[in-house]
């Protein structure tokens, strides 16, 4: 069989890396997988060794990118006899969704995330299948989104344990206090109740430090200058550090002493936390 996975500027981390390891596993079962992605994915801090990476090169805003990325995938399925489009973001799902009629190939998602309903979105569940990676969000595109039952395919969110190492708590530093918060950048997040909290930890924990992941695009830049305001405010300064996460490389979870998910609403990015497990960094949720 012959898969080609399409990736957008907007996919997640989850979906990213999800990605790869899927196509690792297609190619050791004999099929062969491409990646077709607007992100750089050779530059990532992960082993991309067998997987078919194909660029799809940013080409502007609105109607012409579009334009542009649907000529190119359709000269991907045609080169490669492409059998299945699988896409991941609702941009990179129109244009897959029409790719695939052009050229007669089913179509497939996989939904990452708690998505309001509304026209835009719905490319998500138009294809032959909908791909979750938990019970709760399948339960979700059923009630919101009306999706059958039967359209639906649970995939358990999984990691290769071989990439990561494990580290006992006696390992880490004997000076330092790090907490880390690996979720995206955003007011749903919970970042604020959770900074509050911390204002009475650090009178106990005085060597603290608070590593927030920075990867939010420049179109939402204020909230992250609004958010350091906010610790300022509280007097935190001294304890927080944000960590680029745009190369997405979350191994800095094997350097915390906790990672931590305050949100305040459903969330649906769970690989960060397997990741942690992994390592061996204890999470709380």
């Amino acid at each position: 069989m012959n898969i080609v996975h399409l990736i957008s500027l907007t996919d997640s981390y989850d979906a990213i890396m999800g990605t790869l390891d899927l196509s690792k596993h297609l190619i050791r079962s004999g099929h062969r997988s491409i990646i077709a992605s607007v992100r750089d994915l050779t530059s990532l801090a992960y082993d991309t060794s067998g997987v078919v990476l194909e660029a799809l090169v940013p080409s502007g805003r609105g109607r012409w990118q579009f334009h542009r990325h649907y000529h190119a995938i359709r000269k991907i399925i045609k080169q490669n006899n492409i059998e299945i489009i699988h896409a991941h973001s609702p941009v990179m799902s129109w244009i897959a969704l029409f790719a695939a009629r052009a050229e007669g190939v089913p179509f497939v998602t996989t939904c990452h995330d708690f998505y309001t309903r509304n026209f835009f979105h719905e490319s998500l569940v138009l294809g032959k299948c909908v791909i979750v990676h938990h019970e709760a969000m399948g339960w979700y595109l059923a009630e919101k989104f009306r999706v059958s039952y039967q359209s639906l395919r649970f995939i358990r969110q999984s990691i290769d344990l071989d990439t990561f190492e494990f580290r006992s708590p006696d390992t880490r530093s004997k000076t330092d206090f790090v907490i880390a918060l690996t979720l995206p950048l955003r007011p749903s997040a919970g970042y604020e109740t959770f900074l509050t909290g911390m204002v009475k930890a650090t009178r106990i924990i005085p060597n603290m430090k608070i590593l927030i992941a920075d990867n939010l695009p420049q179109s939402q830049y204020q909230y992250k200058k609004d958010l350091v305001l906010f610790i300022r405010g509280l007097g935190l300064s001294r304890y927080f550090d944000f960590f680029n996460a745009s190369r997405l490389d979350l191994s800095i979870a094997a350097r915390c002493n906790i990672v931590v998910v305050p949100c305040s609403k459903e969330a649906a990015c769970t690989r960060p936390l397997l990741e942690a497990f992994a390592y061996g960094t204890p999470v709380i949720a």
